[in-house]
């Protein structure tokens, strides 16, 4: 089960460890905090930004290499 079900407070030990490599949490976390009123942490920030980059790059090298193979419906 995710840890994304319990607020960050409640998690002990190394169950915070997953809640901060978990990468629903996080993004549901940039949500959950602007609607409280807290700001972004920068590890939040920085997180999804790296996490954005990487499957952007991974997208591209499976387009690049299987764009012939995609049929476009028009």
């Amino acid at each position: 089960m995710t840890p994304i079900f319990w607020m960050p407070d409640v998690l002990k030990g190394n169950r915070m460890i997953l809640a901060d490599v978990n990468i629903v949490y996080q993004m549901i976390q940039s949500v959950r905090d602007p609607i409280l009123g807290k700001a972004l942490s920068s590890y939040t920030i920085t997180y999804l930004s790296v996490f954005t980059f990487l499957i952007t790059l991974l997208a591209i090298v499976i387009y690049q290499k299987f764009h012939k193979r995609i049929v476009f419906w028009i």
